[in-house]
């Protein structure tokens, strides 16, 4: 529960963040006076979200890194193929406890010189989200100092948004895959220019692990295949997980 007379940006952009992205029930409430008497309204929800908003992820507000598997022969890493799927799967739990909102893509790289396995992890970058809630105003034109002094932390820090939830993901990721020379590259990349770098060469898409709202619609989706009798479908499926991505992100193609 939320008691306020006032509705600042940054008291907004918290709210926002206990609903959307920890998941929480929260009572806003402010104080008025009727009849003389001291009472407290609930402020109704729209008043936190803009009008505009989409039921789906701006694309922009989407980013990420790959990492990188290699070995001193480059068909070495083929019998480690288990074991990466595993790292995923551990990956999306890690997610799951920051209470973030993420997928990671493990997939193949054909072209001699570049690393024959890949993990392309994507995370929301909550932080991209602040100008949504400046009525009239970008994200990089602040109404008051307090929120001057955070963008300009998010800019030098972490200029594309992110908070700490991608890197303690990779993080776990290449823990787990100690002894495969995991290496994290590209660190920075939004969304589109990830799918692009996945999308540009011939190599095969072997998995896809989800973790918050994109692993929510993910098992919603697996379990309709299943009950069309398609029981063989694997469970890291990423036909199934590069068609929720699309889905949910505004700006993809479905």
């Amino acid at each position: 529960m939320l008691i306020s007379a006032e509705w600042p940006t940054l008291l907004k952009h918290f709210v926002r963040n206990e609903i959307l992205w920890q998941g929480r029930t929260v009572i806003c409430l402010e104080p008025i006076r009727k009849k003389g008497k001291r009472k407290l309204r609930i402020v109704e929800i729209n008043r936190f979200f803009p009008e505009e908003s989409s039921s789906n992820f701006p694309s922009d507000a989407i980013g990420g890194l790959c990492l990188s598997l290699y070995d001193h022969e480059r068909r070495g890493l083929d019998r480690h193929v288990a074991s990466m799927r595993a790292a995923g799967m551990v990956m999306a739990s890690q997610g799951n406890a920051l209470k973030s909102h993420g997928f990671a893509f493990l997939w193949q790289d054909p072209r001699e010189g570049m690393a024959p396995y890949c993990f392309t992890i994507a995370n929301i970058a909550s932080f991209q989200l602040l100008g949504e809630l400046l009525v009239g105003s970008g994200p990089y034109r602040p109404t008051n100092l307090m929120h001057k002094q955070l963008l300009d932390v998010v800019k030098i820090h972490e200029p594309d948004g992110h908070g700490l939830s991608l890197h303690a993901v990779a993080r776990r990721g290449s823990e787990f895959l100690h002894g495969l020379s995991p290496r994290i590259d590209h660190a920075g990349q939004d969304w589109d220019d990830l799918k692009q770098d996945m999308d540009d060469h011939e190599g095969g898409i072997l998995g896809f692990y989800a973790w918050g709202f994109f692993a929510d619609a993910f098992h919603e989706r697996l379990r309709a295949e299943y009950e069309r009798g398609k029981r063989d479908t694997a469970p890291d499926c990423p036909r199934i997980g590069r068609a929720v991505v699309d889905k949910l992100i505004d700006g993809c193609v479905t």
